[in-house]
């Protein structure tokens, strides 16, 4: 009987790197640092997280059909990377009125808001908290899904939330994610 030449790859493996003009075996069973594809998409995604967590704070909003993980990816996105973000999730269904929103805020934040204080007063310890954490290199995002829920009343609020700043921080002191299946 005739035996089948069978090459042993590790012989092929140098000539055909030569041949092809590359410096690493494109293909392997492991992952490789130095073999990555990204889509333009993808690049255009990490460049804009990048942003968020390095720059100045705005309002974005995500629009995509109903259950998309949108939130979800950037929720897993957040957890990756605790050191940068402080991160608060909502639905907006559980955001009823302006002041409910607020005192919600301040316990993620774990912090008090008196009852008796004006609106103004509670949101400057908001701030203060928010400026801490931009004190310690974090960047205070709240994402909030299903934001097409939300009443004027709530968007006009959260608008102005993210645009709050301190004698420090002239910029913004909190990144607003709103993920909808409509526009807003």
């Amino acid at each position: 009987s005739v035996g089948q030449l069978i090459p042993l790859f590790s012989d092929e493996v140098p000539d055909y790197l030569f041949d092809m003009g590359l410096d690493y075996s494109p293909f392997v069973n492991v992952a490789e640092d130095h073999l990555e594809y990204s889509s333009v998409a993808e690049k255009k995604f990490w460049n804009w997280l990048d942003a968020i967590t390095q720059n100045t704070a705005v309002m974005n909003v995500l629009l995509g059909p109903s259950s998309s993980s949108k939130a979800a990816c950037l929720q897993c996105i957040g957890g990756m990377t605790p050191t940068k973000w402080y991160t608060s999730r909502h639905h907006a269904s559980t955001l009823k009125t302006p002041t409910h929103l607020l005192l919600t805020l301040a316990k993620d934040l774990n912090i008090t808001l008196e009852e008796g204080f004006s609106p103004e007063e509670n949101i400057r310890k908001l701030v203060a908290n928010w400026a801490s954490l931009k004190d310690r290199g974090m960047m205070p995002v709240l994402m909030i899904d299903d934001a097409h829920l939300l009443s004027p009343a709530l968007l006009e609020l959260l608008l102005r939330l993210s645009q709050l700043t301190t004698d420090q921080y002239k910029t913004g002191l909190l990144h607003l994610i709103l993920f909808s299946a409509a526009s807003l």
